[in-house]
């Protein structure tokens, strides 16, 4: 999908700030809250705040309805938006937490895929993205094809191949990293497969859907230390598309240098597919903190991380991040949606992870039938790189006009087609690369046809 660009003729500024009361003012001791942005829709642009909830911004037409987000279940954003018509301040968004919900999360995440006779490294991360501090017990069911070696921290006690800590209570936003080493069994065999399995517990929680994830891994003999991986990948239904599904991707690294790393940064730029304000951060190896700019460039910064080398400590110079970010709704027309991984270790040239995609399929038309004389329109060739030809069945007496709608839902081109016209010739040469729609409309009638523009 393809991104515009534009200039900026009125600049932006505000906070993000703690709304106790719900009454849209900031108060005494309402502080300001880290990883909200705005949206400037006529740029499509996003802008993130800082660590104490301060953002600036700007707008590349006037006026603009200015959008908050903040990615969380349990909150209210007051005011919803701000129309402006020039450069402004102090233009501020106030986000109230529901009280009182409790809501514990797990994500599991492995270092890298199993090698049989090899150490192998996996964290389960417990997030309290509720509203109020809650405990609950955490298991981590393992292949038998694993032999447990140790935990960080300590289990409480293993049986069988389940390992249980208790009692793990956690704060509002706090989180906590369950580390555990396995030795995969010499006699596992290339191409099987295997499972780990992590569920917590807790009898008050408002979302158990969240309370439990899996690893379906595959024994492999060599494998790149730096890599990407999406989920869902490859082909998918149009269907989970069109519910907006959410994709979760790791990128892992690990030192093969021969000294400690003391910054890693991960830069990832997010297609345009993707709803950048849905973006949220599951898991990390290390503290971390990241950045979401301009049209959806994540940058991931593990600062003073001091990751040693594989030479000098083979198990603690490896690292990863997860995150998940839904998809459009638009996908479901048919998209393919990339991503790769920049991974910068202090001042060295990036290494760069493989590319993976998610994609679905093309359908060539959309037919919305509301009249017996518009029966189906199609468009060839699809994709484009510079004309299409619009084929129209059309039986009707009045005049009809076209619509070039972008992913964003921006018409970028307006057309009127006579009656009699059955081949309407356009050119898109001057779109940018991605999805658009065709709309045929009417006083009666309403027909549309998506294609792509390479």
């Amino acid at each position: 999908a393809g991104a515009c660009s534009c200039g900026s003729v009125a600049n932006f500024s505000g906070n993000f700030y703690n709304d106790l009361n719900n009454n849209g003012i900031k108060d005494t001791l309402e502080n300001g809250i880290p990883n909200a942005m705005v949206k400037v829709p006529l740029c499509s642009v996003y802008f993130m705040d800082d660590s104490i909830g301060n953002y600036n911004a700007y707008m590349c037409s006037t006026p603009d309805t200015i959008c908050p987000y903040y990615n969380h279940n349990y909150t209210t954003i007051n005011p919803p938006y701000y129309v402006l018509n020039s450069t402004a301040t102090n233009v501020d968004f106030g986000i109230h937490m529901i009280p009182n919900v409790v809501d514990l999360s797990t994500t599991l995440t492995n270092y890298f895929s199993a090698v049989p006779g090899f150490n192998y490294y996996s964290t389960i991360t417990v997030n309290n993205i509720g509203t109020t501090a809650s405990c609950g017990n955490l298991s981590l069911t393992f292949d038998t094809i694993f032999n447990y070696v140790s935990s960080n921290p300590a289990a409480d006690s293993i049986i069988g191949n389940v390992i249980y800590w208790n009692n793990i209570c956690l704060n509002i936003m706090q989180y906590q990293n369950f580390g555990v080493t396995f030795i995969s069994d010499t006699n596992a065999v290339l191409g099987n497969n295997y499972q780990l399995y992590a569920n917590l517990t807790n009898n008050n929680d408002t979302n158990i859907v969240n309370n439990n994830d899996t690893i379906n891994g595959i024994f492999v003999g060599s494998y790149d230390p730096n890599d990407k991986e999406v989920i869902p990948s490859g082909l998918i239904d149009n269907s989970l598309a069109a519910a907006q599904q959410e994709f979760v991707y790791t990128v892992r690294f690990q030192n093969t240098g021969t000294s400690p790393a003391i910054t890693v940064k991960i830069i990832d730029t997010l297609s345009n597919w993707l709803q950048i304000p849905t973006f949220s951060l599951l898991s990390f190896s290390h503290p971390c903190t990241y950045n979401i700019s301009e049209f959806g460039k994540v940058t991931i910064t593990f600062n003073n991380i001091n990751l040693p080398d594989e030479t000098s400590n083979e198990a603690g110079s490896h690292g990863f991040v997860k995150f998940s970010v839904k998809c459009s709704p638009q996908l479901a027309n048919g998209g393919d949606v990339f991503n790769t991984a920049h991974i910068y270790f202090d001042f060295n040239q990036p290494i760069v992870t493989n590319t993976v995609e998610t994609s679905t399929k093309i359908l060539t038309y959309i037919n919305t039938i509301k009249k017996p004389e518009i029966k189906l329109i199609s468009v060839e060739p699809n994709p484009t790189t510079d004309k299409i030809n619009l084929h129209l069945n059309y039986e009707g007496k009045e005049n009809l006009n076209i619509e070039i709608v972008d992913f964003n839902g921006k018409v970028v081109l307006k057309q009127q087609i006579l009656n009699s016209q059955k081949l309407i010739n356009l050119n898109v040469s001057n779109l940018n690369a991605g999805s658009y729609v065709i709309h045929v409309l009417g006083k009666n009638y309403n027909n549309n046809v998506q294609f792509i523009k390479n």
